[in-house]
């Protein structure tokens, strides 16, 4: 089983990586850190992990390594910023003018509410698992940025899990992030990318939230065949408690290089990401 072990950690580790990374694009303003981070190695080998699956993440990954390549000039990299700037607050910050709005309840309230019933059943998801928006109640639960956030907060308790071996909250956390991705995300990120594709002259974000919405979709069969292999090939009576030692120690992690990723890409600050973020509630 050896190798299915390391298929499904590499799985867990690109896409807690991946939720994570979206939800700095989307939650804060780009900077030529977060260039350096979209171009790096991290991205690439996140997303290599998904580009055999869907040909949108294979054109993204080249994008962005072709991206990384152009920008080595630095007169060529701030004019390119300054494009993503102007990109970025068209699209965050372009509500009511224009119709490409960041949040689920714009898309599926039918009359394009900003504060719906879809708006407080997020907020459920996220009390449920005791964390709720920075900003709460003043910025919109919905907003792709904090759904993206959630999903990487449920990705990477995910990877603790299976670090632990404990596969009864592994398949806990699975199911809910299914459920969110089947309620929330695959329900209404396909119409907002749809209407970021027809933005004129595009530079990074409509090309960004297209493989958003190719990522969300495969990860969403990868979530089946991750719960179709703990079916299969772990033992029931594994399924039910942890493997960990008698004495109660959490097993040594082996995702060494998938949380240095992720703990390089977390201290990664963007202006006005504090406005996009969740955090913990008191249970």
């Amino acid at each position: 089983m050896t190798e299915e072990m390391d298929s499904c950690e590499k799985i867990l580790s690109a896409r807690a990586y991946l939720y994570l990374l979206f939800h700095k694009l989307y939650g804060g303003e780009p900077t030529e850190e977060l260039m350096e981070a979209l171009g790096g190695s991290d991205t690439s080998e996140a997303l290599c992990i998904y580009t055999q699956e869907d040909e949108t993440i294979e054109k993204c990954q080249g994008f962005l390594e072709r991206l990384c390549r152009e920008l080595a000039d630095d007169e060529r990299r701030q004019r390119f910023l300054g494009l993503c700037g102007d990109e970025y607050v068209a699209i965050f910050y372009g509500f009511p003018k224009a119709l490409v709005v960041p949040s689920e309840s714009f898309y599926r309230s039918g009359d394009h509410s900003l504060l719906s019933e879809v708006t407080l059943a997020v907020r459920d998801f996220y009390r449920r698992f005791n964390v709720l928006p920075a900003r709460y109640p003043r910025t919109p639960d919905d907003h792709i940025a904090l759904e993206m956030a959630f999903m990487s907060c449920l990705a990477r308790d995910a990877m603790e899990a299976f670090d632990k071996r404990d596969w009864r909250e592994l398949v806990t956390l699975l199911q809910a992030q299914a459920k969110f991705a089947d309620d929330h995300l695959l329900a209404w990120i396909p119409s907002f990318a749809a209407e970021v594709r027809k933005m004129s002259d595009p530079c990074l974000y409509p090309q960004l939230i297209k493989t958003t919405e190719a990522f969300v979709s495969t990860d969403r069969q990868c979530l089946n065949n991750i719960a179709l292999w703990l079916a299969e090939e772990v033992a029931p009576t594994d399924r039910d408690a942890p493997l960990g030692g008698t004495d109660g120690n959490a097993a040594v992690s082996s995702h060494e290089d998938g949380t240095g990723a992720l703990d390089r890409l977390e201290s990664l600050r963007l202006p006005h990401l504090e406005d996009n973020e969740l955090v913990p509630t008191t249970a």
